[in-house]
């Protein structure tokens, strides 16, 4: 599972798996994003109304789920 950001769109990859669920979160816990039944091996979100933070971003997929910490910028 590949998770990255640069400006300020979080981008995912999976090689092997279909993703289920996007979550990103703040620090504080605060939600920013969901998205459910992606289907897709790949997802980009545009948050570019968050300000630059360090956030989680929590991947389901049919094997279970993955947390990523990323920089947004």
């Amino acid at each position: 599972m590949l998770v990255y950001a640069s400006d300020k769109i979080i981008t995912g990859t999976s090689s092997t798996q279909d993703l289920l669920q996007v979550t990103v979160y703040d620090l504080s816990g605060r939600l920013l994003f969901m998205e459910k039944q992606i289907n897709s091996r790949t997802f980009s979100i545009p948050l570019k109304h968050v300000a630059d933070q360090m956030v989680l971003v929590q991947v389901a997929t049919e094997r279970g789920v993955v947390t990523k910490k990323v920089m947004l910028y």
